[in-house]
């Protein structure tokens, strides 16, 4: 057993993770869905950058001097990670996508109503 830090996502993001990761693991090699699969990564990277970054700054009630160097840093790290995820997703092979659903599902947990974040 490990422990994790993670950080929540919304419904149409768990819905969305839910349908890629059976798609990648049900369709055709022709047909993997690449971009959408790279497209959803980045927006789930992004959430969690907001989560544990800008929201700790926010909540700390730090200064505008502060907040904005916290988003340029993330910003800049979204941009180079967001170019690389990119250029992966279209060279992986299909298992290798079927082990990109397995991580998009293994990151993924789902929380009982009313339990604490």
């Amino acid at each position: 057993m490990h422990e994790i830090i993670g950080f929540p996502i919304d419904r149409d993001q768990a819905a969305r993770l839910r349908d890629v990761a059976q798609r990648l693991r049900t369709v055709d090699a022709a047909d993997l869905p690449r971009r959408e699969t790279a497209e959803l990564v980045i927006q789930i990277m992004t959430t969690g950058l907001d989560f544990h970054f800008r929201r700790p700054v926010r909540a700390l009630g730090a200064g505008s001097t502060l907040r904005r160097v916290v988003d340029m840093a993330v910003n800049a790290g979204s941009r180079a990670a967001g170019g690389a995820i990119r250029r992966v997703m279209r060279g992986l092979s299909p298992e290798q996508m079927r082990h990109v659903a397995d991580y998009l599902e293994e990151a993924a947990h789902r929380v009982p109503a009313g339990a604490s974040r």
